[in-house]
């Protein structure tokens, strides 16, 4: 083979061709060395802006997550109070507006939804929920319209059972690539979970998710590294990243040019062999100083990583809605937030790192209390120091009146965490609660029943009265049951209470249960009467009964004076009515006997002279009149007594008005009777008996109160259901103020006054027209007369109005 080369190059060129040789491999070897050095100087700035890119995208979402673990520390979240989380997350809502929902979930359901946008939920996330349970760390989910959502762990007692999530428009998170300085033709791609796109920058090139999902799922690559990847016929190289709390992925994309040019010429590796040791002397040193300078930058991220971390931090604690303190294993003050500032006025006057907690406590209260004496501020600041170092808590009140209630932890790392809440609407509200207490029980005391409650072994727990049931002193029955005081009393147990304590065990409500024992006190028998409601619990538990009770025993004994002057009037009236009925008798029959006398008298006279004729019709008139008085007297008396029966039947109503007419005309013949009817008939089924009786009654009153006129219109109409019969003069007529009694008994008006009448006559039409389902009404103008309506039905009602 040599010697081929020989005879093609000559001696000139041979041997120093095979002495160079060596030399070109090396070169060769060099630049295959400095290939690499460059293909790991461009994986090198890949890895160094993919972690500036990332660091950013999680600062970004630091900020919140952050925030959300600041939340999940909230007593409140821990102690179920969602009243206070939601005033605070109120209160936060104008300083991050692009929030769509906060919500707290136990490992299965929902527990809490502040309903910034109903619409937004992201909270059943089975996967998401396992990740934090599992990681014991925030997840950040996949962004959906626009809405990216944040959950954290919520710790109970060292366990994850709760977590808490905000969702939050993508806009939150701000621009997330802050105008990286890329090399040119380099881009930057964030995708989530799902590997869709959340951002782009750089170079535009397309994004294909399959290319990027092949490219981060392949274990073979460790996150972080670089590995080539080819797009669409473009040759690229890839270095990627997931943000492990959010299961996002950062991905960095930029042009292979890791390759190897042509065109190097053979007299170039001559003139350049000499330079061949120089120059790997500069490799090496170059090298060296390369590692350094790699080092000097890993150290300076790992301050800048460390510098943000406490920044999120300090925004955390800045972000909270109650004082926080943190002191090291030493006490000394490391750091504290602006809340705590607040609650403190002037304290940042004073407050510094490093200073003790001896020292901040009594700044603190010189400040919060300048009304202390010396001996008060001394014994105020030990106790508060004596209760932080037996980590109990503490609460105090400010000059200015409000409470502030503090909260000592041990911090994991050594020293103590204190946490001030200002606690002054919750202590307002607990005095309005005891003062409505005091307020309930002032009027329970002094109200005429007496409150009671009871446990559900229905013992007496509370009794509010100026006298207890049993005994003039309440305490008495604390403790006991009903049927354990009936025994203490009268060493028996009634029947009544026995029932009672039934109802009870059934969780009964009871109404005025009545029974009665002798009190301990005055050993009279006493009445009560009881009324209670079972209380059950939020679980349904049953809790006791609460109730009222009273002392009916006055109005028992009322109640049976009264009924013994009942039973005497009604005995009264009874003797009263026989009484009436006896009389009425004895008149009716001189009356019928002055009435046939006179008949007789003046069928035996013939034909007599005028003034004759007038007496013995004067004698008749009375006769008529005494006998009408009698009828109205007993039958109003009937209508006490029931005795009036409806006899019904289908008549002219037309025929009878003109019959009652006719007899009132030969009993008055200087009157006229003047009768408007709307037909010729009008049939009606009623008592005839009675509806004439109630149309004489009305005729003779408006010939009796007619004064000088001398005429009365009788009017019968009506529809389809009701006839309605109208009875008027033109006499003295009623006031207006007295038409509403006119129909009770023994009622007479003013306009009355000299004339014979007892009252009866119109309360007796009433009491007939409802018997029959109608009603009767009066018109009257003092001086022009009165018109009487009388409305009944034309059928006989199915169900009477008023039993006979």
């Amino acid at each position: 083979m040599l010697e081929r080369v020989r005879r093609f190059l000559g001696d000139r060129h041979t041997w120093p061709l095979i002495g160079l040789l060596p030399m070109t491999v090396f070169a060769v070897g060099l630049m295959v060395v400095f290939a690499r050095q460059q293909g790991r100087e461009t994986e090198s700035e890949m890895r160094r802006h993919l972690e500036v890119l990332t660091r950013g995208v999680e600062r970004r979402l630091g900020g919140q997550i952050a925030l959300l673990n600041a939340m999940a520390s909230l007593p409140w979240i821990q102690a179920d109070d969602f009243a206070p989380l939601k005033s605070y997350l109120e209160s936060l809502r104008p300083t991050y507006p692009a929030w769509r929902n906060v919500v707290v979930t136990d490992l299965e359901r929902q527990i809490f939804n502040l309903n910034l946008y109903p619409e937004v939920s992201h909270v059943r996330e089975r996967a998401t929920i396992d990740k934090v349970v599992r990681t014991r760390a925030p997840v950040v989910g996949s962004v959906t319209d626009g809405i990216v959502s944040i959950r954290a762990p919520v710790a109970l007692s060292g366990e994850i059972r709760r977590t808490i999530v905000v969702a939050l428009h993508v806009s939150a998170i701000g621009q997330i690539f802050e105008a990286p300085d890329l090399p040119p033709g380099w881009s930057a791609i964030v995708v989530d979970a799902r590997h869709d796109l959340i951002a782009r920058t750089g170079a535009p090139r397309p994004y294909v998710a399959g290319h990027i999902r092949a490219s981060t799922a392949d274990d073979s690559v460790p996150k972080g590294g670089v590995r080539r990847l080819a797009i669409e016929g473009e040759d690229l190289l890839i270095a990627s990243t997931e943000i492990v709390p959010s299961g996002w992925t950062v991905a960095l994309l930029a042009p292979n040019r890791i390759v190897y040019s042509g065109g190097i010429r053979i007299d170039h590796l001559l003139y350049g062999a000499a330079a061949l040791a120089a120059l790997a002397s500069l490799t090496l040193l170059w090298l060296l100083s390369r590692s350094a300078h790699r080092r000097t930058e890993e150290l300076q991220v790992a301050l800048q990583r460390l510098a943000e971390s406490e920044q999120r931090f300090r925004d955390g604690i800045d972000s909270m809605g109650e004082g926080f303190l943190m002191f090291d294993a030493e006490d000394r003050l490391v750091v504290w937030n602006r809340r705590y500032v607040e609650m403190m006025p002037r304290i940042e006057q004073v407050i510094r790192t490093g200073m003790t907690a001896s020292e901040l406590v009594d700044a603190a209260i010189r400040l919060t209390r300048p009304d202390l004496s010396a001996e008060e501020h001394r014994r105020f600041l030990d106790t508060r120091l004596a209760a932080r170092a037996r980590l109990e808590g503490s609460a105090y009140t400010t000059a200015d009146g409000r409470r502030i209630e503090l909260v000592d932890r041990r911090a994991s790392a050594g020293g103590i965490v204190s946490i001030l809440h200002d606690a002054t609407t919750a202590h307002q509200w607990a005095a309005r609660l005891a003062q409505s207490e005091i307020r309930f029980r002032d009027f329970a005391e002094t109200a005429s029943d007496w409150f009671w409650e009871t446990g559900p072994d229905h013992r007496y727990t509370f009794i509010a009265s100026r006298r207890s049931p049993a005994t003039s002193d309440p305490g008495f029955a604390i403790g006991k049951t009903r049927i354990e005081i009936a025994r203490a009393i009268i060493g028996s147990v009634p029947e009544a209470l026995i029932e009672l304590e039934r109802r009870m065990d059934r969780h009964e409500v009871f109404h005025d249960f009545e029974y009665a024992r002798p009190h301990v006190d005055s050993g009279e028998m006493t009445i009560f009467e009881a009324s209670g409601k079972p209380v059950f619990g939020d679980d349904g538990a049953f809790l006791g009964y609460r109730g009222t009770g009273r002392d009916v025993t006055d109005r028992k004994r009322q109640e049976r004076e009264l009924a013994r002057a009942l039973a005497a009037e009604q005995e009264v009236n009874a003797e009263q009515r026989r009484f009436i009925a006896i009389v009425s008798h004895e008149f009716r029959t001189p009356l019928t006997i002055i009435d046939g006398a006179s008949q007789r008298i003046l069928a035996r006279l013939g034909q007599v002279e005028p003034d004759i004729l007038k007496r013995f019709d004067r004698i008749r008139g009375s006769v008529a009149r005494m006998t009408e008085l009698i009828d109205r007297t007993l039958s109003s008396a009937r209508l006490d007594t029931g005795g009036i029966e409806l006899n019904v039947a289908t008549f002219d109503v037309v025929a009878l008005v003109r019959d009652v007419s006719e007899r009132q005309r030969q009993a008055t013949p200087d009157f006229t009777i003047a009768i408007d009817c709307r037909g010729p008939s009008e049939m009606i089924e009623a008592d005839p008996r009675l509806i004439d009786q109630i149309l004489t009654n009305l005729l003779s009153n408006a010939v009796k109160y007619s004064g000088t006129s001398r005429r009365i219109d009788l009017g019968v109409g009506g529809d389809d259901e009701t006839v309605e019969i109208s009875v008027g003069d033109h006499g003295l007529g009623i006031p207006a103020d007295e038409i509403p009694k006119l129909f009770t008994r023994f009622f007479r008006a003013r306009t009355a006054t000299g004339l014979p009448g007892t009252g009866i006559g119109l309360n007796l039409c009433r009491e007939l027209v409802q018997l029959h389902g109608g009603s009767i009404s009066a018109e009257s103008v003092v001086g022009s007369g009165s018109i009487f309506r009388t409305r009944i039905p034309r059928r006989r009602p199915q169900t009477e109005p008023r039993a006979a």
